[in-house]
């Protein structure tokens, strides 16, 4: 009975680590997209200003490892 009731224990431990590890990287997700928005609505903010001249080329976003990190890289730097 002992040994049944720490198995039972182990597992629920290891299925709630899974499902706060789930969460945390689904946040860190959403943000990721939040910020790419904002930064794509800012550069059409100032795009749309005609007396201001910025150069957007080919800035592109690319995971870095496994996680959902992202660089922008652009060809000018």
């Amino acid at each position: 009975m002992k040994k049944l009731l720490i198995l039972i224990i182990i597992f629920a431990v290891l299925v709630l680590g899974y499902w706060v590890y789930q969460d945390s990287e689904i946040k860190k997700e959403k943000e990721v997209k939040q910020l790419i928005d904002d930064a794509h609505q800012s550069l059409n903010i100032t795009d749309s200003h005609s007396n201001k001249f910025i150069s957007n080329n080919e800035i592109k976003a690319f995971p870095v490892h496994s996680s959902n990190r992202f660089i922008a890289k652009s060809s000018e730097l």
